[in-house]
């Protein structure tokens, strides 16, 4: 089939041998008339005007000579001299030669196409057969991160009630010299002891996990996480100082435990006031871990929204690029299209119900995301409805919108058609 460009250059050579044709047929026209005129007839022969008449006359003209002279039986390659054969040879030899060179061009350009929609194949197939261990991996690897994160700020907030504990040593050391020997203080320090010995067990507890978890990101991804280890490093190696200062600070305890004879009442106020912190450090690490349980689950949702939406972007993007492309076939969307539409729309419902329960308002709008992909959509299929009703247009639409014009900074839309 020869395509739109072809056809026009082909009847711009006709256009361009028709002013020499009809001069042909109308010298011609006047040869036969003055041949088939009786002898008797005394009418002179019709004068040629001073001025000549317009391409309609001539037009008009040379189409009755061509009716006459076929009715009285000549063959139209009979009404055409040599000279002008010639002429019209080359005429048809150059465009004969013109559309052999545009199919080769055409051949060519579809081995391309056919080429890179290959290579696209490809490439999709590869990212299809991406396994989702590999995706796992990544949300696991985000996850630990969080969680390596809220153990550093858990250790620098130890750090801190260890450094207020060590002051508060120092102002009972100073009440020692006026203290007495009272048994149940003694027994209130020793609890005392007691709870900060378990907080050292705690702290190494913590510090076994900070371990494991630092060897498990070693094992997965030791060149990612280089430099976070040893962000971990530096603070395990100061939370063993710290340790180390606490069981000194212990033991001392323990060697004065015998002169122990007195607390002001103000370290029983300032022990309420410890614990009453320590619970909402409590409240404010349960919060951080339900913020980042949240974070977890909106990412988790507005990556699947665009996992949709780019498959139904993707169906549009075929279906121009097929038309683009010159094909004349008809042309509709997937059948999985409207449920990729319909998945994205409930992944980003999802996503506005989680943002929403954390904060009513945030930025940007999900709702204008929703919006655009639906008027794209909508779009593609008015266009496709309207080509499916006269697939006659696009011709005429491809004509008007070819890449030159486009190049030149015209701009079109699926109502032009």
């Amino acid at each position: 089939m020869i395509s739109t460009s072809r056809q026009l250059a082909v009847a711009d050579n006709i256009v361009y041998l028709w002013p020499t044709f009809a001069g042909f047929v109308k010298a011609q026209s006047t040869h036969i008339t003055a041949a088939t005129r009786e002898p008797s007839d005394p009418k002179p022969p019709t004068m040629i005007a001073a001025h000549p008449p317009n391409l309609s006359e001539y037009r008009n003209r040379m189409l009755e000579v061509w009716k006459e002279a076929l009715s009285n039986g000549c063959r139209p390659e009979e009404l055409i001299p040599e000279e002008m054969q010639d002429h019209f040879l080359t005429k048809l030899r150059n465009a004969e030669s013109l559309v052999k060179d545009l199919q080769e061009r055409e051949k060519l350009l579809e081995a391309e196409k056919a080429e890179l929609e290959r290579a696209l194949a490809d490439e999709k197939q590869k990212v299809e057969d991406m396994p989702e261990e590999h995706k796992q991996l990544i949300v696991d690897k985000q996850q630990l991160e969080r969680h390596v994160e809220c153990l550093r700020i858990a250790l620098e907030s130890e750090e801190k009630r260890a450094i207020n504990f060590e002051k508060r040593y120092k102002a009972v050391t100073e009440r020692l010299v006026v203290a007495d020997n009272h048994k149940a203080k003694v027994e209130a320090q020793a609890a005392e002891i007691e709870r900060l010995e378990d907080k050292v067990h705690r702290l190494y507890e913590e510090k076994d996990q900070l371990h494991e978890l630092n060897n498990d990101l070693v094992n997965k991804n030791e060149s990612g996480f280089r430099e976070q280890l040893g962000h971990l490093r530096e603070a395990l190696h100061e939370a063993d100082q710290r340790e180390h200062q606490l069981q000194n600070e212990i033991m001392s305890l323990k060697r004065i435990e015998t002169v122990y004879n007195e607390l002001v009442a103000s370290l029983e106020s300032q022990q309420l006031l410890t614990e009453d912190q320590m619970v909402k450090e409590k409240v404010h690490n349960r919060q951080n871990a339900q913020l980042n349980i949240a974070a977890v689950s909106e990412i988790k949702t507005i990556t699947k929204y665009f996992i949709f939406a780019l498959k139904a972007l993707n169906s549009h993007a075929t279906i121009i690029e097929t038309l683009l492309g010159g094909s004349n076939k008809y042309l509709w969307l997937p059948d999985d299209h409207n449920k990729n539409m319909q998945d994205a729309a409930d992944q980003l419902a999802g996503f506005v119900d989680i943002r929403t329960a954390i904060d009513d308002e945030y930025d940007p709008d999900p709702e204008e995301y929703e919006e655009t992909l639906e008027e794209v959509d909508k779009a593609v299929q008015v266009f496709l409805g309207k080509l499916q009703r006269k697939p006659d247009r696009w011709a005429s639409f491809m004509a008007k919108f070819s890449p030159g014009k486009l190049q030149g900074g015209t701009r079109f839309c699926a109502a032009s058609l």
